[in-house]
């Protein structure tokens, strides 16, 4: 999806260490990369149209994970890709990547443990006042219409 020579490049600059090895690439509303660069670790990289807001949720995510909420670390971006290529006029990102997971199994406490997960992140969450912005909200999102009812 990405020119690998381009990607290649992008990740010595930002990176500081070419990719050896794509380990996943997946697209729908960004394209998302997979990678281990030259000096071993895994990250992923992200291209998506860029938008000013891309700027204050990577700041959040930068300061949650930095708060020890888990979440993968910010590494690089957003940068604006002005050569020409697959990445012009793109805003690409990356981030260490984070393996693994599981899915929580039926069980009493279900309920408890899945409120818990929103209660830590609106702990760890800096002010809004601290970070820039991330209006306007995404397209599928629409929190912020200004239609009368719910959900336009």
């Amino acid at each position: 999806m990405f020119g690998t020579g381009e990607l290649s490049t992008w990740c010595g600059e930002w990176l500081g260490s070419p990719p050896v090895r794509t380990l996943f690439e997946r697209a729908h509303l960004s394209t998302v990369v997979g990678l281990r660069p030259a000096d071993g670790r895994e990250v992923v990289v992200k291209a998506r149209p860029f938008e000013h807001r891309l700027a204050g949720c990577l700041e959040v995510q930068r300061r949650m994970h930095r708060a020890g909420f888990p979440c993968p670390e910010p590494l690089a971006g957003p940068v604006l890709v002005d050569v020409q290529g697959p990445l012009k006029g793109l805003a690409v990102t990356a981030e260490a990547r984070v393996p693994g997971g599981t899915v929580l199994p039926p069980r009493p406490d279900a309920p408890e443990l899945f409120a818990a997960a929103p209660a830590r992140l609106t702990a760890a969450a800096p002010s809004v006042a601290d970070v820039p912005s991330s209006a306007p909200a995404p397209p599928w999102n629409g929190w912020d219409h200004g239609h009368p009812r719910l959900w336009p």
